[in-house]
């Protein structure tokens, strides 16, 4: 799930209370790709969404984005009737070492959040817990190298939503052929990228082809 260049993977999220997931507990997600089907209302764009918002964190702007979109009660289950926590666990991997890295994220006066770091405990592929995360658990203010190295793992991934497929969708519009150096986020450039691909990687893009067919045969 990350371009980082140690090829750091997320391993497993667990996310309890945020908007329509009230709790889901050790969702274990594969290196390569991962596809979520579910019928409409599953909370399948919530989960999309979460990543925008760990994203937002990573970049010290999470109040800024929750204000802008209307609230911490927005991003809580229910509106937060149940609790006003959203608790965060994610566990990356990678060829060196596994990294566990938890938070809480308290609404205070419906409109922001207290972010609350518990701990990054890493642990080498050898099994030894690394000395500073060994008993207690610091918080991560004492863990400067693991919280960088986090920070910019969250900081590289690519969030692809294409939400809108209607006829002002950022999918159907032209694009520049030129504008082909990477996928952007909002889709706009679909068609210039994929010619790109069938021109330069025709295998890839016959892959992508025949995986499109064979989905859409079963909708």
């Amino acid at each position: 799930m990350s371009n980082n260049r140690t090829m750091t993977y997320l391993k497993s999220i667990t996310l309890q209370n945020f908007k329509s997931i009230f709790d889901l507990s050790h969702f274990d997600l594969n290196p390569g790709i991962n596809i979520l089907i579910g019928k409409n209302g599953a909370g399948k764009s919530n989960f999309i969404d979460f990543f925008k918002v760990i994203q937002k964190y990573s970049w010290n702007t999470l109040n800024e984005y929750v204000i802008k979109m209307g609230g911490a009660t927005t991003f809580l289950f229910q509106g937060g009737e149940r609790s006003s926590d959203i608790n965060v666990k994610l566990e990356l991997n990678n060829s060196i070492k596994n990294q566990t890295f938890k938070i809480k994220l308290i609404s205070i006066f419906n409109n922001i959040f207290m972010q609350f770091p518990e701990y990054i405990l890493s642990k080498t592929q050898q099994g030894q817990i690394t000395p500073q995360d060994s008993e207690h658990r610091p918080s991560i203010e004492h863990n400067t190298q693991d919280e960088s190295f986090i920070n910019d793992t969250i900081r590289s991934w690519r969030i692809y939503h294409f939400r809108n497929t209607s006829t002002f969708s950022p999918l159907r519009h032209e694009a520049s052929v030129y504008n082909n150096k990477e996928f952007l986020p909002d889709g706009s450039n679909l068609s210039a990228y994929l010619l790109t691909i069938k021109n330069n990687h025709n295998d890839i893009y016959q892959r992508i082809r025949q995986l499109i067919s064979y989905y859409d045969a079963r909708i």
